[in-house]
């Protein structure tokens, strides 16, 4: 229920990105789109916050209630040159509240540390359940795409030269599991007990 509940567009905006890459991310129309798994084991969601955009997966257990925290683990392009970013440090907590409001503690890549709000576009009618599948497995085809060997083809093609075909990974993991293993390798209890996010957060429980 969790899933479809939350399933959508959403209208997204940074502070921290718009403060620091005003040319980017400031006034632009910056979104997160999210939908489930085929067996809804996980989600996958894609976002364009200006400066980074990319594609964001579910890593272990999702959350019963509203405000439950979902890890994710994402890959993706700076806005610039488009320079590809994936690193296991790629990683980040979502919330999502009521009223279709999501909040998220992102962190990686070339914006470090980071978070992001964004509430449910309502001028868009949501995607049916047969175009949210269409649209997770283009998601997932750009994830395997963004790894070490297409960074290497794109680099070199960027200075003039010739780095060979771009090959994507093979099928990243079966929608049967949840992701558990990246779970593993990322120390979140940690990652979030660095941050500020109850400040950031500020009275959504008790509005909610």
């Amino acid at each position: 229920m969790f899933l479809w509940e939350w399933a959508g567009e959403y209208l997204a905006q940074s502070k921290a990105l718009a403060e620091n890459w005003p040319d980017l991310s400031s006034g632009k129309e910056l979104s997160f789109e999210i939908y489930p798994s085929s067996t809804s084991s996980h989600f996958w969601a894609s976002f364009n916050f200006g400066i980074i955009s990319g594609i964001m997966r579910s890593i272990g257990p999702l959350p019963s209630i509203t405000g439950g925290r979902v890890f994710v683990e994402w890959r993706g392009y700076e806005g610039g040159e488009g320079e590809m970013t994936f690193s296991k440090t790629n990683c980040g907590i979502l919330r999502f509240y009521g009223n279709g409001h999501v909040q998220g503690n992102m962190r990686g890549g070339p914006c470090g540390s980071y978070y992001f709000e964004g509430t449910f576009d309502r001028t868009i009618p949501k995607k049916s359940e047969s175009r949210q599948q269409d649209q997770v497995r283009r998601w997932k085809r750009e994830w395997r795409g963004i790894n070490h060997r297409n960074y290497e083809v794109k680099r070199k093609s960027r200075w003039g030269g010739w780095g060979g075909e771009e090959v994507n990974e093979s099928a990243y993991e079966s929608d049967t599991t949840n992701g558990d293993h990246a779970q593993e390798e990322i120390n979140f209890d940690e990652f979030e007990s660095d941050s500020d996010w109850e400040e950031y957060r500020g009275v959504t429980d008790e509005e909610d």
